[in-house]
């Protein structure tokens, strides 16, 4: 429904803002994040974390995926509160944008999904 929603608003007032493609932005990532059972997600110095419900549904293989493609950039460790992945972000130009950091998270809420 997403993408419908952005197509109407386009068509209805032309480019969207960065506002507002933050907001359709996180929707997007909140629905993936949550459908793999993800409690919270955060930004601290320079690494996206992810804590996952004790519930995940995380498996070996999608795990080794994820540290096949991040190679060093990303750590896993189990939590009293659940399952952590943690992706140190890369020093880029624009990694304080709201829109990279965005993308960064969606990439690898889908790895952990299974569907890259």
């Amino acid at each position: 429904a997403l993408p419908d929603l952005e197509e109407e608003l386009v068509d209805r007032f032309g480019d969207l803002p960065e506002a507002v493609q933050n907001l359709l932005a996180v929707a997007k990532v909140k629905l993936m994040a949550g459908s793999l059972k993800v409690k919270k997600i955060s930004l601290l110095s320079g690494q996206l974390r992810l804590l996952f419900g004790l519930e995940h549904t995380l498996t070996g293989e999608v795990l080794v995926e994820a540290s096949r493609r991040y190679k060093n950039y990303i750590k896993f460790n189990n939590t009293e509160d659940g399952f952590e992945v943690k992706l140190k972000l890369s020093r880029v130009k624009h990694s304080n944008s709201g829109l990279f950091l965005l993308s960064q998270l969606e990439k690898l809420v889908k790895v952990l999904g299974g569907s890259c």
